[in-house]
């Protein structure tokens, strides 16, 4: 079967638009000329020709380069539809997709960390500490850490002693789902997206997340069914935060957090959960205790602060924090800080978490003390303020200089 014969482009059909402007340059110019010469014809008629070619040359040169930007932006914009349609990120200024990048490679090996040794370990602990469980809800928070979560889970699923337990899987991360479908179906999967329950809501999309009545009325839902079941249903929270303030000492974990309902959820989540897990990157972690001091870091046109939850102290003992250590010898800024949380899991001294014994050793990319400190510090204010940020728990790269 003979296909369609598509004629070639003629050259008045390819060049259309520079012909346009070249023909419109030259009209302009005559136009420009015959007024010139009409106006000082009887002092230099030379003169005013020369005037008026050169505006017409340098109109047709404005008018190519308009053009030219235009047909930039053209290009570019199909460029644009093609990430957003394969990878779900555009090419434009795109705030998810500049924290996307943080800690990247970190936030990976968290993601392996809690789907094969962490959540495990939590649902093993559910199951002894519930002997009529028969159902566990969990819940995953939205956000660039847990997005890698949901891979992973694809690829391994949810890790039970009890193969009849009930396991139902809740997100308002949108970008964990995405992450689903990006990924198209591995045969070698042991989860679907059939697995996975999005809640819904309002769209946050600096966070890919669902927020606001709607998301809120169906956890309400999932609390009330809950707290019916006489424990046969129990409720696992994942959640992570924009920041974590650990307090002087870091003994006492708040989650700090910004946007349109983002924290109000965290919290639901937090209060609501039989057993909570923390995740966030080492470098997530300031030795704070008040959040205004974190909003003066910002910058003078932020319009959007910080706020804060602190996890209760009476929750203490089934809410793990998992987060990455820093080789003592190794030339990550967060030595101090990543060893100052030994020495509290070790001492038993955390007023509101556990920390969670997977902890894995994490070294950051990077040959010099002033590349591994640009990777640890991606945010702009906090390296900015970094000795406000972290006290004597961090070490700037001049100080080791």
């Amino acid at each position: 079967m003979a296909g369609i014969r598509v004629a070639p482009r003629g050259f008045s059909t390819k060049y259309r638009a520079e012909l346009m402007i070249a023909a419109a340059a030259l009209l302009g110019s005559a136009i420009v000329n015959v007024v010139v010469v009409i106006l000082f014809e009887y002092r230099n008629p030379m003169l005013a020709m020369r005037y008026g070619l050169a505006l017409a040359a340098v109109l047709l040169m404005l008018l190519l380069l308009f053009n030219q930007r235009r047909l930039i932006e053209s290009k570019f914009a199909l460029v644009n539809r093609v990430l957003t349609d394969h990878f779900g990120y555009a090419y434009q200024d795109n705030q998810y997709f500049r924290r996307r990048i943080h800690y990247a490679q970190e936030k990976l090996r968290l993601a392996k960390v809690v789907v094969n040794q962490a959540l495990p370990r939590i649902l093993a602990d559910a199951l002894a500490e519930h002997p009529g469980m028969q159902r566990v809800n969990i819940i995953i928070d939205s956000g660039t850490t847990l997005a890698p979560l949901f891979p992973e889970l694809l690829a391994v699923g949810v890790r039970s002693s009890n193969p009849k337990l009930d396991v139902r899987l809740f997100t308002n991360s949108m970008s964990g789902i995405g992450e689903i479908h990006r990924l198209g179906g591995r045969a070698s999967d042991v989860l679907s997206e059939e697995d996975f329950n999005l809640i819904g809501g309002q769209p946050l999309s600096k966070y890919r997340a669902t927020t606001g009545k709607v998301t809120m009325d169906f956890l309400k839902s999932l609390w009330s069914e809950a707290n019916d079941s006489t424990g046969s249903i129990v409720t696992i929270g994942i959640v992570t935060a924009n920041w974590l303030l650990g307090g002087k000492k870091l003994d006492s974990v708040s989650l700090c957090a910004r946007g349109r309902g983002h924290l109000k959820f965290k919290k639901a989540v937090c209060e609501h959960s039989d057993y909570r897990l923390v995740v966030a990157p080492l470098g997530k972690i300031l030795p704070l205790t008040d959040v205004g001091i974190l909003n003066e870091m910002l910058p003078r046109d932020n319009a959007d602060p910080y706020n804060t939850y602190e996890l209760p102290p009476a929750s203490a003992r089934t809410t793990h924090l998992l987060t990455t250590h820093r080789r003592r010898e190794g030339l990550s800024p967060f030595s101090p800080l990543s060893e100052h949380l030994r020495r509290i899991d070790a001492g038993d001294e955390a007023v509101n978490y556990l920390l969670c014994e997977e902890a894995p050793v994490f070294d950051p990319p990077g040959d010099s003390l002033r590349e591994v400190f640009a990777v640890e510090t991606p945010h702009g204010y906090i390296e900015e303020n970094f000795s406000r940020a972290y006290g004597n728990f961090g070490v700037h790269w001049t100080e080791r200089g």
